[in-house]
């Protein structure tokens, strides 16, 4: 009986040992993996390598500071007298790997070793460049680019109009562009004229493609019709043409004459640029005859041609 039990006490001393053991060769083996970056402990205690570096072979330094680049290249085998550093114009921290040759993963024996370091950067000028364009260029900086979309009328869509940071300013590492959006349009004809049109009348028709404003000679008074917008407008530009008779027309923006216009019997193409109107006005004069204006549009902003009142 005796002996029975001082072999049960004795197999139950080395288990709970085989488990002490256990745990504290686990919590080492643990701290040994994780405070060198090697890898991770799994519930069984088994260690997983994730990113020990391999002897002989080129390690990823990129993100890393000079000191701590070289010595993981030595760590890994390469040779200090081969290890060469220069540096590279960089937005945000400086001091840091950007670009390394060899890439990682290559042979480092009987190899030099070059390291860009990131220095700082100035901010190019871009305005006036294509957004495409631009973007190449500040990804070679390495920023990080966001953009927002302006309606300019005299820029041409899809270009730089300005940039925060402004050229020539240090870069810390986020940029943003801003770019000249396309213009919206819409017919004349579709909107709502101010009051009502002195021997002028619209025709809007979507389904027949009819998009016409027409003005009428009248002896004794003009033919004017009128409309008022929210926001500035850019261009206008329509076909013109006259019927049975001479009639001379004006076109005025804000209470300013852009141009007078005699169409012929062949329509005529009309395309003015109104940078900044909020008003525009057609006032017709003569004895005989009709001038018709075909598919007249107005561009401008987006936010300002979604605001206009469109007809019923």
């Amino acid at each position: 009986m005796r002996r029975l039990l001082r072999t049960r006490t004795f197999r139950a001393l080395v288990l709970l040992t085989t488990v002490a053991f256990a745990g504290v060769g686990g919590w080492y083996a643990r701290g040994w993996a994780t405070d060198a970056g090697y890898g991770k402990i799994t519930r069984d205690f088994r260690v997983v390598y994730l990113d020990r570096p391999e002897a002989g072979r080129m390690p990823s330094v990129s993100g890393l500071t000079e000191a701590d680049a070289r010595q993981a290249v030595l760590d890994a085998g390469g040779d200090p007298a081969k290890i060469t550093s220069a540096s590279k114009p960089r937005a945000g921290t400086t001091g840091l790997v950007v670009t390394q040759d060899p890439a990682p993963g290559a042979v480092l024996k009987g190899h030099a070793v070059r390291l860009e370091l990131s220095t700082t950067a100035q901010m190019p000028a871009l305005k006036g460049d294509g957004l495409d364009d631009a973007r190449k260029a500040l990804a070679a900086l390495g920023a990080d680019v966001t953009t927002e979309y302006v309606y300019d009328a005299a820029a041409t869509e899809r270009t730089v109009t300005a940039s925060e940071p402004p050229a020539g300013a240090t870069m810390s590492g986020a940029v943003k562009l801003t770019v000249a959006e396309p213009p919206a349009s819409i017919y004349l004809s579709a909107l709502t004229p101010d009051g009502s049109p002195s021997n002028c009348e619209v025709e809007e028709d979507d389904d027949t493609d009819v998009h016409r404003v027409t003005c009428d000679a009248a002896s004794d008074s003009k033919s004017t019709i009128i409309w008022s917008f929210p926001g500035a407008i850019a261009n206008v530009e329509a076909q013109m043409s006259a019927t049975g008779g001479a009639l001379r027309c004006t076109l005025a923006a804000d209470g300013k004459t852009l141009g007078s216009f005699s169409p012929g019997a062949s329509a005529e193409p009309l395309r003015v640029a109104l940078p900044g109107v909020t008003g525009l006005a057609l006032t017709c004069n003569g004895d005989a005859g009709t001038v018709t204006l075909d598919k007249i549009r107005i561009s401008g902003a987006a936010s300002v041609i979604d605001q206009l009142e469109v007809g019923g």
